[in-house]
């Protein structure tokens, strides 16, 4: 890593993409070595056995290598038959794809919400009818205020569509997923200027089922990640031509992705690093001031909602459960759950509830237990290798990053009704998806599919690092992938948390596939000559 002596702001900058950029790189090589070698499988085999656990089992490599062989060859394929098609027709034909397989998985599927997607969409009909019962002591609202961004805008769509059927949300969800692949797309274009690679990204996009799968979560998952990528597309914009106003859209945009999802508070910091190296390369004022914007829109958003709650409900809206209470659940070890997922005994709720609802009392608890944990670490290092091994394998290493299992029904059977019960017991193309040869086959797919975009993925940053094309501008989607990753190594993980930031690397993988394919071109030729 070369440092510039002569220009210390150079020096600055270039040390701190090359750090990040360098360490994205370790981590895809090792997820691509992981996803070679390593499945992490769901333990529940049928909607009488529900379990969020996940166990191990060792891929057989030469099917594994088959399968790399043979998608690679059926993308290389695609690259060079799509080499004379209109990059306008080709994006209708990827995103006419993705419309017909996410309507499909949304309206075949029909997955009933579970967990905090029913208590967010029953709160929102609820306040529909001026019913703000979840905001007393001890209900859900009163412990995760911070959800009230995404209820009051589940309760707007409920409101204009005068229809308050999870397959509603699911369904628009499908708009979202659609706008977000095009703003990828545009991201890509920006990022690269290579139609080359602009129409690799589409030759991907259909390919990558985990988006779309993710529709049927009735949550802010979708719609939050949808703004913050519209805030990185603008971002770039800005970039491209130095108009101040895509900045102001950017800090709004942020706003609105946290409102609906706080986790996407991971992609404002990366989009503010971004801009304060910008700002040392530079030296515009603006994007200071810019930074400062974000900074209070995107802070204070979420108390502008609960002030917004209290004076709508005339309630006082509790502080809910403090931050550092997920960072202990994040460093436990449940007994049905992997590393570092959701705790069934030792929860976020258990320990506020413990604490009657104090919070100093709170966050005093979980201090304790993640200090015992790390005492726990220090006298035994192999249980914290074992540890952070199991949360990220058990994060990154399921093929179909939990969106199966999210759609089958498994409990809730209890809670529908007979016709939906006959509807999946009956449907034999639906059990085939859950568990039988529709099951295996998806299962075989995205994993040799996650192993390339891995493997690519490292190719284009190698590649990158070593002729030094990266700058302040164009490692964003890096640095936000990074801070999703890190910040659910600290945070109370699951594989689905993760699909946004894992959809942050196709610009990359996209690069990746246009390196090796040409190097693949250059041998033909060679030996052709």
């Amino acid at each position: 890593m070369k440092i510039d002596k002569l220009n210390p702001k150079k020096a600055f900058n270039s040390f701190s993409i090359n750090f990040v950029t360098i360490l994205v790189t370790i981590i895809l090589i090792a997820l691509s070595i992981c996803t070679i070698f390593i499945r992490a499988n769901f333990r529940n085999t049928s909607y009488t056995d529900y379990n969020e656990g996940l166990y191990y089992t060792i891929n057989f490599l030469p099917i594994i290598l088959i399968g790399v062989i043979i998608l690679l060859g059926i993308f290389y394929l695609l690259y060079t038959l799509f080499k004379k098609i209109n990059i306008k027709i080709l994006l209708a034909i990827s995103l006419a794809i993705i419309t017909i397989f996410s309507l499909f998985w949304v309206n075949f599927v029909q997955a009933p919400v579970r967990a905090d997607q029913k208590f967010v969409l029953a709160a929102a009909i609820n306040f529909k009818n001026n019913n703000f019962d979840f905001l007393e002591e001890g209900k859900y609202l009163f412990l995760h205020p911070l959800q009230l961004g995404i209820v009051f805008f589940l309760e707007f769509i409920i409101t204009i569509f005068s229809n308050n059927s999870p397959l509603l949300i699911q369904n628009l969800n499908i708009v979202f997923v659609l706008i977000s692949f095009y703003l990828m797309f545009k991201i890509t274009n920006l990022l690269y200027q290579d139609e080359k690679i602009n129409k690799l990204v589409l030759i991907i996009f259909p390919s990558f089922l985990v988006l779309p799968m993710l529709s049927i979560l009735v949550y802010g998952n979708i719609f939050g990640f949808t703004f913050s990528l519209l805030a990185i597309f603008l971002l770039l914009l800005y970039y491209k031509n130095r108009k101040i106003k895509y900045l102001i859209f950017v800090s709004f945009s942020l706003a609105f992705s946290i409102i609906l999802k706080s986790n996407y508070e991971i992609i404002m910091i990366g989009i503010i690093i971004s801009l304060v190296l910008d700002f040392i390369q530079k030296f515009d004022k603006r994007n200071l001031l810019i930074v400062l914007l974000i900074l209070v829109l995107c802070l204070c958003s979420n108390k502008a909602i609960l002030k917004f709650a209290e004076l709508r409900t005339g309630k006082e809206i509790n502080e809910g459960i403090p931050m550092i209470s997920y960072i202990a659940m994040g460093i436990q070890k449940p007994a049905t759950r992997n590393a570092g997922w959701y705790n069934e005994s030792k929860n976020v709720e258990a320990i506020y509830a413990q604490n009657n609802y104090n919070k100093n009392e709170t966050t005093k608890e979980s201090i304790e237990i993640i200090k015992n944990r790390l005492n726990d670490f220090l006298d035994s290092p192999i249980s914290f290798v074992k540890f952070y091994a199991d949360k990220i394998l058990s994060t990154w290493c399921e093929p179909a990053f939990q969106t199966i299992w999210t759609a089958e029904p498994l409990d809730e059977f209890e809670n529908n009704s007979t016709e939906y019960k006959n509807y999946v017991e009956n449907n034999k193309v639906l059990q085939s998806i859950f568990h039988g040869k529709l099951h295996s086959f998806l299962d075989f797919y995205l994993n040799i599919f996650n192993i390339l975009i891995f493997i690519t993925a490292s190719i284009s940053t190698i590649y990158n690092i070593k002729n030094k094309k990266f700058n302040e501008q164009n490692f964003v989607l890096l640095l936000c992938f990074l801070g999703g990753f890190l910040f659910h190594i600290l945070w109370e993980t699951k594989c689905i948390y993760v699909i946004p930031f894992y959809f942050l690397l196709l610009p990359s993988a996209a690069n990746g596939f246009e390196i090796l394919f040409e190097l693949i071109n250059k041998k033909i030729n060679i030996e052709r000559n």
